[in-house]
């Protein structure tokens, strides 16, 4: 299936952000990739609206 998708914003080594500008499988879809470190290790959180 085609998915048009635009990343909108790029933080190096904490955030992700883009969403679905087009054609996809959904209405409508915003979705960011969240990157933290804690204790040496990353943690990564997906948050999708």
């Amino acid at each position: 299936m085609p998915w048009e998708i635009v990343v909108e914003k790029h933080e190096p080594n904490s955030l992700i952000a883009d969403y679905q500008s087009g054609k996809g499988p959904f209405k409508s879809w915003r979705h960011e990739h969240i990157f933290k470190e804690r204790n040496g290790k990353t943690i990564l959180t997906d948050r999708i609206f």
